[in-house]
């Protein structure tokens, strides 16, 4: 993500370790801009990643001294963590904003299990869908990335909704090379949906998808996000970040939701 960030801004991308005792004990990465003034905006996003969650403070504490309160660092912070709270006030920090909310999957279960955690609804979807399936085509070289990312933008501006923009998602498919899933629903050759999972070690994420009047009528969407689980789940990965949720746009929240998947709101961007 720093890298698809740094390809296409003007911010300088940094990443630390931080060791406690010899030990690495966590990672940070953040991404910074020269302002007006020589002011320093500093974007600290879902960090640090933790390997003891319980040293939390600390290595908050240790981050907040490259960053002095009163330089002229701005930093603003949105740890990836559920309850922060304790530790961003302790080293100064001040909520800004709400947290923001996912849909967080246990991959783990046996498939069976799985399917049967899907909401009623839901799995009568994908089973219609099955009833009549389209062909899969699986891209994992993002040879079809920027067809995808035009019926993307298509269809962000017949729907109106928000997203990353084009050229953000070629960098991110470019440097998730190999870990790219790209998985499109074909009805006689036409692609009628289309998902792209992005897969981080043990994790992935559910990043963006499309569908038309066509794959609608035949369920694509739930084909494809079934056919995404279980291609994920053999490949190892033990957790599924279906992406945001937004209470404007109840219909993507119950669709996420609808695998079995628990809501997750982090504690919000602090400064």
């Amino acid at each position: 993500y720093g890298e698809a960030i740094a390809e296409v801004s003007t911010n300088d991308v940094w990443r630390g370790v931080v060791e406690m005792d010899g030990n690495q004990v966590a990672t940070v990465q953040t991404a910074e801009r020269r302002l007006p003034g020589g002011l320093n905006l500093v974007r600290l996003t879902r960090g640090p990643v933790l390997s003891q969650p319980e040293l939390l403070s600390d290595i908050v504490g240790a981050i907040r001294a490259d960053y002095p309160r009163w330089s002229r660092n701005l930093l603003f912070w949105m740890p990836d963590l559920l309850d922060a709270a304790p530790a961003m006030r302790g080293v100064g920090k001040r909520p800004m904003t709400t947290g923001y909310t996912t849909a967080w999957l246990d991959l783990r279960p046996e498939p069976e299990t799985l399917r049967a955690n899907l909401r009623g609804n839901w799995r009568n979807a994908l089973s219609q869908a099955e009833a009549d399936p389209p062909k899969i085509r699986v891209d994992q070289r993002g040879r079809d990335i920027d067809e995808f990312v035009a019926e993307y933008l298509k269809d962000r501006r017949v729907h109106k909704y928000s997203g990353p923009s084009g050229q953000l998602v070629r960098a991110i498919t470019k440097a998730f090379g190999k870990d790219v899933y790209l998985l499109q629903a074909l009805d006689h050759g036409d692609v009628i949906a289309a998902s792209l999972f992005l897969r981080h070690g043990k994790s992935a994420t559910y990043f963006l998808s499309w569908t038309t009047n066509h794959g609608r009528e035949r369920n694509a969407a739930h084909f494809l996000m079934w056919d995404g689980i279980t291609r994920l789940k053999k490949a190892g990965v033990f957790w599924l970040d279906l992406g945001g949720m937004d209470a404007r746009a109840p219909g993507i929240a119950r669709f996420k939701l609808g695998v079995g998947a628990e809501p997750v709101t982090t504690s919000g961007t602090w400064f």
